[in-house]
């Protein structure tokens, strides 16, 4: 898999997430299925990196931080502090280019969420 196919199926993991926590939002089953179709990209994203050796891309952390901030949000499908699990990964993103307009969204979502 190259670089660029990596990032698409990132995008279309943040497209499903979109989705997900849209305005309008959608019934319950939908959200859970379209943050189940995120997470499965992402996990593909994950095995292809790992096959040719490389670590996780600045894309994949942000698309995984976003995930978990949608479901800390939509309080569905959780897995522990999701909110700290989005820091990490925003942080992780932050490492690798400091000035990631979406790292940098990331990490301001998760400041705000924590004064909530």
């Amino acid at each position: 898999a190259d670089p660029e196919q990596l990032a698409n199926m990132c995008l279309l993991a943040e497209l499903a997430l979109c989705r997900a926590v849209a305005p309008e939002r959608p019934s319950m089953e939908e959200v859970e299925r379209l943050l189940a179709k995120a997470k499965s990209l992402l996990d593909r994203v994950d095995m292809l990196d790992m096959s040719i050796g490389q670590t996780s891309s600045l894309e994949s952390f942000v698309a995984k931080g976003f995930h978990a901030v949608a479901r800390h949000v939509l309080q569905t499908s959780r897995q522990g502090d999701e909110l700290k699990r989005a820091e990490v990964l925003f942080d992780a993103a932050l490492k690798i280019d400091g000035s990631s307009p979406k790292a940098l969204l990331g990490k301001a979502v998760v400041l705000t969420q924590h004064k909530e």
